[in-house]
Formats: C-alpha cells, structure tokens, sequence
C-alpha cells in the first residue's frame, strides 16, 4: 500500500501569491482616506481587519444561514462593479454611508470600532482612525467597513440583524 504524502500546512499558497504593494495596504496610524479621494474608483474588498470573534457584528456568527453567506459574496461581486460616488447615490437600495457614532441610533461606539481594528485601541486617536462605513447586501443585513487607498474597503463587521442602528 503506498504511503499517504504528509499534507503541508497551506504556506506552500504564500509563493502564489503575488507581493501587494506596501503603499497600497492600510496601516494603522496612517491618515484615513476621504471619501472624495476614492469617489472616482470602484471598491475592491479586503479582509485585513474581518472580525472572527463570534459575536453577533461578526462575519462567523453562529446565526448566519449558508444562504446569507451566499448572499454576502453575491453583494460584493455586485458592488465591486459600481463607483462609490455611485454607492453614496445609491439611495435605500445600497444604504451606503458612513456611520456617525453621535447619532443616538447608533448601538456603538468609536472605541468598539477602534477596538475591531487593533488589540492597541488606546494609540488611535480621532486624527487616525478611519471613518467606518455601511451598506445593506438586503433587508436588515448589512456589512461595515473603512476605506483605505486606492479604494479598498476593508470588511470589518456583519450586522445580520440590524442591531448596531436601532
């Protein structure tokens, strides 16, 4: 009987993958991006600061349906085609727009975000942190994130209940 090959741990994928610019990546303390510098660009979608912490904002939820899953990657495929100017415009269908943590709706605050993007929360400060954004992928569903340059949102949070704006 021959011998089963020992299975390597996926760091053989690190050689395939193509080396993304430095400049092109956020980091924290780095001065966030308008909305105005980015307007003209279509979004491409990073997982960088994605929240795996099964909480009922995260992407690995216990309530979340495969079809909601679904769903999401269908959304972002879609919304990677339009312009963000396009987003902003896109009215109830998209309700894209940034998140105003002053706004008594709002069920968060800027220190959970800040908190979602480094275990170091306390070195971000109004001048650094990014402004977090939304968008429905339908009904209450929505996804949260920044943006970084050259028009990359960052996914940081899944509300599949519409909990973080009551």
């Amino acid at each position: 009987m021959p011998k089963k090959k020992k299975r390597r741990p996926l760091k053989f994928l690190k050689k395939f993958q193509p080396p993304i610019p430095e400049v092109s990546r956020f980091k924290l303390g780095d001065k966030p991006v308008s909305f105005y510098e980015i307007k003209d660009l279509t979004p491409v979608f990073a997982f960088n600061y994605i929240s795996l912490r099964k909480t009922n904002k995260c992407f690995n939820c216990d309530d979340i349906a495969q079809k909601t899953y679904h769903k999401i990657f269908e959304r972002l495929k879609n919304i990677s085609r339009v312009y963000f100017k396009e987003l902003i415009e896109g009215g109830r269908a998209i309700r894209f727009h940034h998140v105003d943590f002053n706004d008594e709706r709002v069920k968060i605050m800027v220190s959970d975000f800040r908190e979602a993007l480094t275990p170091r929360s306390e070195t971000l400060d109004d001048e650094n942190t990014p402004e977090l954004y939304q968008f429905s992928i339908g009904g209450e569903k929505r996804i949260f994130g920044f943006l970084g340059k050259p028009g990359i949102f960052y996914l940081i949070w899944f509300d599949n209940k519409h909990s973080i704006y009551a």
